[in-house]
C-alpha cells in the first residue's frame, strides 16, 4: 500500500494537506521521508514542479494534478519520474493562462523505492537461507491466506533460522522493533522486515523476522547468500516463516507495488542443480553446504491410526489402546536419502534409558511424509506414558509423547 501527498496552492499562498495510508507489509516509507516536491519560479507566469530526493537510493515518483485552474501543464499528467539519490528531477512546468486571474492547482503523488526496468524481469535467485538447507513453500504465489493477487512466497522456516540475501543489493530499510504476531488485523503493520534494492530497480522484501533479528544496517551492500537476519513470526503470521517477495514500482495511475514472479536455483534429490519456479508445498534445497544437517530435517512427528491414499495422516491422536495399530508419520522438511534411528522410551526418561523399541528407517529422496506402523498388541512393553525420539548420527531431530492404555 502506498501513501498520498496532496498540495493545494494559489501561487501566492498555499495550504499543505497530507494523508498517509496505514503502513502494511508491502508499503513503502512515508513519501515525505523520501522526497520533497517544490516550486521553482522561472518567470512571473511560469514555474516548475521539482522532486528532490532525501535518501541514498533511487525513488520512483508517480504524480498527478487532480486540480488545475488557470494553469497549463507543459506535459499532460499523470507523471512518472525517477529521482536519483540526493538529486533533483523535473516533474512538469506550469504556466498561468491569464496573468490577471487567480490560479490554483493540486498535486498528488506516491513514492516507491527503485525504478521500473522492462529489460530485466527474469532472474535466478539464490534461495534465502544457508547452503544445503531445505525448506517448504508454506504459501505460494497467489496463496489464499494472504497472497491473493501477489507473486509472494512464504517459506516455513523455524524461529531463529538464518535468512540470507537472495540477490546482491543495498539495504534500504531495516525494521526490527516488533516482538508480537498473530492473525488479527492489528498485526498487519507490525512485521519486522528488511528491504534490499537490486541493480535493476527491484526491491526484495524479507518479512516477519524476530525482534532485533537483523544482521545488516541501512546503506550496507550485501552479496547473494550473505546472512542478513533471523526468521520469526512478527506481524500478520500464523507461525514462524519467511515472507519473501520482489517488487518494482507501478506504472502511472496505479498505487500498488507490482510483485515480480521469481525463480530460484535449487538442487534435486540427486544433487543436480536446476532452476525452479516454486509452488505451494514444494521443498527446496539450496545448493552447497555438504555435510550440514538441516535443523528442520523432521518438521514434526504425527501419530495416527492410518495413512490415506494421498499419503496424509488419518485419525490423528496421542492416545491408543493396547490392541491398536499405531502409525508414526514423520513430516519431512529436508528431503534426501538418510538412515534415521527411531526409539521409544518411557516419557520423561533420559535418552540413555533402556529402550522399549528401536528401529532404523531410511527416508525417501522426495516426500512430504514417511511412516511406519506398529501393532501395539505385539509390543507389550509399549504401555503407559511413552516418548518417541528420532535421531540422525546421534543428533536428536524430533520428539513426540503419547500414551497407550
Amino acid at each position: 500500500m502506498s501513501h498520498l501527498f496532496l498540495r493545494v496552492t494559489a501561487l501566492a499562498a498555499y495550504v499543505l494537506l497530507v494523508g498517509a495510508a496505514p503502513r502494511s507489509e508491502s508499503s513503502p516509507d512515508d513519501p515525505q521521508k523520501l522526497i520533497e516536491i517544490v516550486e521553482e519560479k522561472s518567470t512571473t507566469t511560469t514555474f516548475s514542479l521539482v522532486a528532490i530526493s532525501k535518501v541514498d537510493y533511487a525513488v520512483t515518483v508517480n504524480a498527478d494534478l487532480p486540480t488545475l485552474e488557470n494553469l497549463k501543464a507543459g506535459t499532460k499528467p499523470p507523471y512518472t519520474v525517477v529521482v536519483q539519490p540526493r538529486k533533483r528531477a523535473l516533474v512538469t512546468k506550469l504556466t498561468r493562462i491569464n496573468p490577471r486571474k487567480a490560479s490554483r492547482y493540486a498535486t498528488s503523488y506516491t513514492c516507491y523505492a527503485g525504478w521500473r526496468d522492462p529489460q530485466r524481469t527474469d532472474f535466478a535467485y539464490t534461495l534465502p537461507w544457508e547452503p544445503g538447507y531445505a525448506y517448504r513453500v508454506g504459501q505460494g504465489f497467489n496463496g489464499q491466506f494472504s497472497h491473493q493477487g501477489r507473486n509472494a512466497l512464504d517459506f516455513s522456516m523455524p524461529e531463529g533460522a538464518t535468512i540470507c540475501a537472495a540477490r546482491d543489493g543495498m539495504v534500504i530499510e531495516v525494521t526490527q522493533n516488533f516482538s508480537e504476531g498473530g492473525i488479527n488485523e492489528e498485526f498487519k503493520s507490525k512485521a519486522n522486515r528488511i528491504l534490499i534494492l537490486h541493480d535493476d530497480g527491484t526491491t526484495a522484501r524479507y518479512a516477519h523476522l524476530v525482534h532485533n533479528g537483523a544482521k545488516v544496517k541501512i546503506g550496507q551492500k550485501v552479496k547473494a547468500g550473505e546472512p542478513i537476519g533471523l526468521a520469526g513470526a512478527t506481524g500478520y503470521a500464523k507461525g514462524p516463516h519467511l515472507h519473501f517477495e520482489v517488487d518494482r514500482p507501478p506504472g502511472p495511475g496505479d498505487n500498488q507495488y507490482e510483485t515480480v514472479p521469481m525463480q530460484f536455483m535449487a538442487v534435486d534429490e540427486k544433487g543436480s542443480e536446476l532452476r525452479v519456479a516454486p509452488k505451494e508445498g514444494d521443498i527446496l534445497r539450496r545448493p552447497g553446504g555438504a555435510g550440514k544437517l538441516p535443523p528442520n530435517l523432521i518438521e514434526e512427528i504425527v501419530l495416527c491410526r492410518r495413512m490415506s491414499e494421498q499419503h496424509e495422516p488419518v485419525d490423528v491422536t496421542d492416545i491408543f489402546r493396547a490392541k491398536d495399530a499405531m502409525t508414526i508419520a514423520m513430516r519431512i522438511g529436508a528431503p534426501g536419502e538418510r538412515t534415521l534411528k527411531l526409539t521409544i522410551t518411557r516419557a520423561g526418561d533420559k535418552k540413555a534409558a533402556p529402550l522399549l523399541f528401536e528401529r532404523e528407517l531410511k527416508t525417501p529422496p522426495q516426500a512430504n511424509y514417511f511412516w511406519m506402523s506398529i501393532n501395539l498388541a505385539n509390543e507389550p512393553k509399549l504401555r503407559g506414558a511413552l516418548a518417541i525420539r528420532v535421531s540422525f548420527n546421534g543428533q536428536q531431530l524430533a520428539e513426540k509423547q503419547f500414551r497407550v492404555e
